[in-house]
C-alpha cells in the first residue's frame, strides 16, 4: 500500500468524525433543555428520552471514530518518519 493510499483513508475517517459532529449538531438543535414533569407532558418526556438516547449514541460513535482517527494519524504520521529517516540515513551511507 502507498503513503497515498493510507492517507486517503485517514481523510476520510477525518470526514466521517466531522459528519457525525454536524449531524449530532442538527439532533441536537431541536433539543427541549426543559424537564417536563407534568402529567400531561407524557409525550414530551418520550420525545426527550429518545432524543436524548439519539444523542448519546452519536456521542458514543463520534468519540470512538475521533480516537481511531486520531491514533491512526499519529501511527501514519510515525510511518511517515520513520520512512524519511531510513531514507535519509541511507542518502548518508552513500554519500560518503
Amino acid at each position: 500500500m502507498t503513503l497515498q493510499i493510507l492517507v486517503g483513508f485517514w481523510i476520510m475517517l477525518a470526514a466521517a468524525v466531522a459528519v457525525i459532529a454536524i449531524y449530532r449538531g442538527l439532533v441536537a438543535r431541536d433539543d427541549d433543555e426543559f424537564v417536563h414533569l407534568g402529567r400531561n407532558q407524557e409525550q414530551l418526556l418520550k420525545s426527550q428520552a429518545a432524543l436524548g438516547s439519539k444523542i448519546n449514541t452519536l456521542d458514543k460513535w463520534g468519540k470512538a471514530l475521533t480516537a481511531v482517527t486520531f491514533a491512526y494519524g499519529a501511527v501514519l504520521a510515525g510511518v511517515y518518519l520513520y520512512g524519511e529517516f531510513i531514507e535519509q540515513s541511507r542518502r548518508s551511507a552513500m554519500g560518503s
